[in-house]
């Protein structure tokens, strides 16, 4: 019934709505793009560092993107990645990235949202590999992974995170 669903802690939203986070370095500006573009024309709704940010940080000099970083503008986009993160359906790692892409899985894997990632020949990760539920070889891969959670999702798409549950109160003796 769908009064025990809430007492349960699951809160029914009315359509299939999946948000999308890429976690990927400024220095995928493009290939981030393009991933959106693809996925926005599956109706996925992409939570954007792009829009959100400034993909011209990527050009900053080391002294000017440290200033960014200390401002109260790279704090508001600080906090915009963080909370797209730990709130999306899902977590895309584009690699190899950096340490922030990997701040970003870590935070997500926390908050219990599955993360997926395109491997790189290039990436160099150890024991952290495993927050990822898959690697995928190809945009296509991906993308089919990605169609197959939307799906699963289904048409009532249940908005858990088990961290943010009712906690069961303790039995009385």
């Amino acid at each position: 019934c769908p009064g025990c669903l809430q007492a349960a802690g699951f809160y029914p939203i009315k359509r299939v709505i999946m948000r999308v986070y890429i976690a990927a370095s400024f220095k995928h500006q493009h290939a981030v793009e393009m991933l959106t573009d693809k996925l926005e024309h599956l109706n996925i709704e992409v939570l954007s560092w792009l829009r959100e940010g400034r993909p011209e940080e990527a050009f900053l000099s080391r002294r000017e993107l440290e200033h960014f970083i200390l401002s109260a503008e790279g704090r508001r986009v600080f906090k915009f990645c963080a909370d797209s993160a730990t709130k999306a359906n899902l977590v895309i790692y584009l690699g190899p990235s950096g340490c922030d892409a990997w701040a970003e899985v870590g935070a997500a894997y926390g908050a219990g949202v599955p993360i997926f990632g395109l491997l790189a020949k290039a990436e160099e990760v150890g024991l952290m590999r495993h927050m990822l539920e898959c690697w995928c070889v190809s945009v296509e891969d991906l993308l089919a992974k990605v169609l197959d959670l939307k799906n699963r999702l289904g048409p009532l798409a249940l908005q858990v995170h088990p961290q943010k549950r009712p906690k069961p109160e303790a039995p009385t003796t």
